[in-house]
């Protein structure tokens, strides 16, 4: 068998076969990003406050002080901020600071319930003195008979001993109610109109 004979030069040495092609990128539309949303807030037009000259120089000590002042003063002086501002005697009670712009306070009320023949009746007694150094008048006196969850079962008003209290005195009161609420728990004294700043409790016995 004769040997195979080795392939040409020219082919086994051709070097004008152009090389390969390179991958070409191919190129795309571009899309562009969505939008972005952005949402504006309403805008607020503060107004403009002036402050004094020597809280604007020195700052938030000097109106911390301020405040604190006013306080105090309020403190002091809260007959004539509740003179000035009836609502604010509520707040005044609430922290214990309570405001008597009437001068007079209850002392010793009791209350009890007792028989006349086949009738009840609920009797409440007590005291009414004026702790100012001037005269006062002396308001109707309003009664109210209130249940365990604290809700007025009846309400009714006698008139006091004498229309006028100078200062220092005092008198006595007493009012009594046919057939009263039989649930009733406590009965609250006050002074009619009063807001229930100057009141005192008794409960039935």
């Amino acid at each position: 068998m004769a040997p195979a004979e080795p392939p040409p030069d020219d082919v086994a040495f051709r070097d004008d076969v152009p090389p390969p092609a390179p991958d070409v990128p191919v190129e795309r539309d571009a899309v562009p990003p969505p939008p972005r949303r952005t949402s504006r807030l309403p805008s607020i037009r503060l107004p403009h406050v002036t402050l004094p000259p020597v809280v604007a120089r020195f700052g938030a000590p000097v109106l911390l002080a301020l405040v604190l002042v006013a306080g105090v003063v309020g403190i002091v002086k809260r007959e004539a901020v509740v003179r000035i501002a009836p609502q604010t005697a509520k707040v005044f009670a609430a922290i214990r600071m309570p405001v008597n712009l009437r001068g007079l306070v209850f002392r010793d009320v009791r209350s009890e319930t007792v028989w006349e023949g086949t009738t009840r009746y609920l009797v409440v007694e007590g005291e009414v003195a004026n702790v100012t150094d001037r005269t006062v008048p002396v308001a109707s006196i309003l009664l109210t008979v209130r249940g365990a969850e604290g809700d007025s079962l009846y309400t009714w008003t006698v008139e006091p001993m004498r229309p006028r209290l100078d200062a220092g005195q005092a008198m006595a009161f007493r009012a009594r109610l046919a057939s009263p609420p039989a649930d009733g728990q406590k009965v609250v004294v006050m002074f009619a109109k009063d807001g229930g700043t100057t009141q005192a409790n008794a409960s039935p016995r």
